[in-house]
């Protein structure tokens, strides 16, 4: 896993223009194994986005916190209140975090774009909610070295108030 995910890096910097790339992993089903993500930074990786877990020393965390999707069932949109509740109930447990909103685009029906659709307009629309810059983000020199979140003052899609 260590040498694939350094063969995808190294093959990303051969394509992609230097000003495009992100050097951020995101593993596949948003989990990965401790080994690997302590390898990370090593390999030149400057961020991980997976499910909500612990800070890894020399990368930046933005966690993936609401799938919209029901895998276990209808494999289309969950329950909308159920999935409003979830994300309040996100936002009073940790209001510092980002918001990670889990998208699989290709699987993704009618009823799941439209609900993503409304949720982003109605989050955008608040005055409490910034968007975040990526580039800042996950470009900051100060890494996650703690077992708190990062302290990042860039703009952000979270909670601020």
């Amino acid at each position: 896993m260590i040498a694939d995910a350094a063969a995808g890096l190294r093959i990303a910097r051969e394509r992609l223009p230097g000003a495009a790339l992100l050097p951020v992993f995101v593993p596949p089903w948003n989990r990965l194994a401790p080994d690997l993500a302590a390898a990370l930074p090593g390999l030149g990786y400057r961020g991980l986005s997976a499910v909500p877990g612990p800070p890894i020393p020399g990368l930046h965390r933005l966690d993936a916190t609401l799938d919209p999707i029901d895998w276990r069932g209808t494999r289309s949109l969950r329950e909308p209140r159920t999935l409003l509740h979830d994300l309040a109930a996100d936002i009073t447990r940790a209001p510092e975090r980002p918001l990670g909103l889990l998208t699989h685009h290709r699987v993704h029906d009618g009823a799941v774009w439209s609900f993503v659709g409304a949720l982003l307009a109605d989050l955008l629309r608040h005055p409490a909610i910034q968007v975040l810059d990526l580039r800042e983000h996950f470009g900051a020199p100060a890494m996650d070295m703690a077992p708190t979140a990062s302290k990042s003052q860039v703009s952000q899609i979270a909670r601020t108030g």
